[in-house]
């Protein structure tokens, strides 16, 4: 009994990882969009959205710390949300080009 649960069970893990290398998620440097990897990463990301809303003239401390994501296109978004919500434009986020780290801040109202 135990060796036929032990010989199901190296079976079903022999195939589970065929199965993953078959479609690449195994392969070493392998990203699971298809794309390149993002050319910065996340903490030069947050130093470039830093250094634009700080020459903005925006408080960073007054600020929870940003959420950053990386989109398939090449984007990253550091969205800051304010600490203690004041209504309306409570919250900026800073979108990252990839390609070149140009830093655009947009103001919300959400």
């Amino acid at each position: 009994m135990f060796a036929t649960n032990f010989i199901r069970s190296l079976a079903f893990a022999t195939v589970a990882t065929l199965a993953v290398m078959a479609i690449g998620c195994a392969v070493p440097g392998a990203h699971p969009s298809g794309q390149a990897p993002p050319r910065f990463s996340e903490l030069t990301v947050l130093e470039i959205a830093c250094m634009a809303a700080a020459s903005e003239g925006l408080q960073l401390s007054d600020y929870n710390v940003p959420k950053i994501d990386y989109d398939a296109a090449g984007v990253w978004t550091v969205m800051f949300q304010r600490k203690a919500e004041s209504g309306p434009g409570n919250s900026f986020l800073v979108v990252v080009l990839d390609a070149d780290g140009l830093a655009t801040i947009r103001r919300g109202v959400w």
